[in-house]
């Protein structure tokens, strides 16, 4: 009978310990997962310097800030008006010096609740013919929570880039995307 006990004993305080570990009385790891960490850059200068680690682009690419009150700027590199300008913190812009048709842009917003906004507005915007004589006739641009990456690059530099590679690379370097944003 006492052995009957014993048993009895050790089976419910083994069922009351399975019952508080799965019940949240731990780490849970699949609760984990599914939340996104936020990436935290220190410029999106960074952005693209880390980018170009990913993938490095055998052009000469010069990175520059994005001056957000100047209409002409703002618009030729991130397609926005000025009326948007209060949604970003700041934005880089990095071309290669020679008017090729090549372009990436990364902007971190005030507020990341208008990310997918501001993206199609700037994918909406931008003018792929900026250059005059050549086009950037591919395009994306996505998001990761505050930060916007558009990016746009002539089909003729595809043995060089693309904009898939550096989509990726973004993503590698935010570690996901939110969305994505092309023309209406």
């Amino acid at each position: 009978m006492m052995k009957k006990i014993a048993a009895l004993v050790i089976c419910a305080s083994m069922a009351l310990s399975v019952t508080a570990c799965g019940n949240g009385g731990g780490n849970n790891a699949s609760t984990q997962e599914n939340q996104k960490e936020a990436p935290s850059f220190d410029s999106t200068e960074d952005i693209i310097n880390a980018i170009y680690e990913k993938k490095p682009v055998d052009l000469n690419m010069a990175s520059m800030p994005v001056d957000l009150t100047d209409e002409y700027a703002l618009s030729a590199y991130t397609g926005l008006t000025p009326d948007d300008a209060d949604k970003l913190a700041e934005a880089t812009a990095s071309e290669p010096m020679m008017g090729q048709p090549m372009s990436i842009v990364v902007t971190e917003l005030t507020d990341k609740s208008a990310a997918a906004d501001i993206a199609q507005k700037m994918a909406n915007g931008i003018d792929q013919r900026k250059w005059i004589c050549v086009e950037a006739d591919t395009l994306r641009v996505v998001t990761c929570d505050k930060y916007v990456l558009l990016v746009m690059i002539g089909s003729d530099f595809a043995d060089t880039v693309t904009v898939d590679e550096i989509v990726d690379a973004f993503t590698d370097v935010c570690g996901y995307t939110d969305g994505e944003y092309s023309k209406q």
